[in-house]
């Protein structure tokens, strides 16, 4: 009896502390930190360097972008990438190398989710790189195909008594046309569509494989837009209508017990504006005009 005693007693000791460990592991699972790293794209992205402003640089380069998307794949605090896209002016080039930086994102297995409220070929083209894509209720597709403008000058020449002078060498050396034509040669108008054509092809394909949507079904599409967020959703070329408020909520719930915490500048370079000291001050010129102090090399 006494060793029966002896065990209720342990055992009786043993629950309430195994009942402090649940509680405490818990406790541990709701204060782990997720980190998502939101990555905004806009502007034009220079591919040379660019000077700085007084808060901030005033435009960040292709280099810069690329680096943020590599620092995410890289950070082990990173789970994830929110990708605010905000009509960047950017063209077919920079286009597949942004689309090649959230490939590098999702290589270290993370997700990587795009969020646009307004979509042309350009921006739509980026954000199905992506494996998820949210649009607000309001948002609207505007993919509707491509097309081409030339600007002829001659006649403005000739009000001005001005000739150009062009030495031509084969049938498809259209660059001096614009200043010694008032229209497209033939030649000129076929080398346009099919430059336009080959372009064409490669929208509808990438959409098409991105989001496994048939050729033709992606063709209708383009034939039939703006199309409105919902629209998009019915024919598969988003995944969900919400805000990015609701996209947060989603990825919370994702990663239930931890909290999730959004880094809304992520990558992005903090000036010093302390002018209370001449090092600061110095800092405040320098981004005033552009400059940048030489660093010293060590011996």
């Amino acid at each position: 009896m006494l060793v029966c005693g002896v065990w209720v007693e342990a055992f009786a000791q043993e629950k309430p502390a195994a009942d402090q460990a649940a509680k405490d592991k818990a406790v541990a699972e709701k204060s782990v930190e997720v980190q998502y790293a939101q990555i905004e794209i806009k502007g034009d992205y220079s591919e040379g360097p660019q000077a700085p402003g007084l808060f901030g640089e005033l435009s960040e380069t292709l280099a810069v972008a690329l680096g943020k998307f590599e620092n995410a794949a890289r950070d082990t605090k990173i789970a994830g990438v929110i990708l605010k896209i905000d009509g960047p002016t950017i063209g077919w080039a920079k286009m597949r190398a942004l689309r090649g930086g959230i490939a590098k994102v999702q290589a270290a297995g993370k997700k990587v989710y795009a969020t646009l409220n307004e979509a042309d070929n350009m921006d739509f083209l980026l954000a199905t790189a992506c494996d998820e894509i949210w649009m607000p209720e309001a948002g609207v597709l505007t993919t509707l195909g491509l097309r081409a403008e030339v600007t002829f000058y001659k006649k403005a020449f000739d009000l001005l008594g001005v000739k150009a002078e062009m030495l031509r060498v084969g049938e498809f050396k259209s660059a001096g046309e614009p200043y010694s034509r008032t229209e497209m040669s033939p030649e000129f108008r076929k080398e346009m569509e099919e430059i336009l054509d080959d372009f064409y092809q490669q929208l509808i394909s990438t959409i098409a494989e991105s989001r496994k949507v048939p050729v033709e079904k992606v063709r209708e599409l383009i034939d039939s837009a703006p199309l409105t967020a919902r629209q998009a959703l019915e024919n598969k070329l988003i995944d969900h209508v919400g805000y990015q408020d609701e996209l947060e909520n989603a990825l919370a719930k994702s990663h239930e017990g931890k909290t999730l915490k959004v880094l809304r500048k992520y990558g992005k370079k903090k000036v010093d504006t302390d002018l209370n000291s001449l090092a600061g001050m110095m800092k405040f010129i320098e981004a005033l005009t552009g400059g940048e102090q030489p660093k010293k090399k060590s011996a």
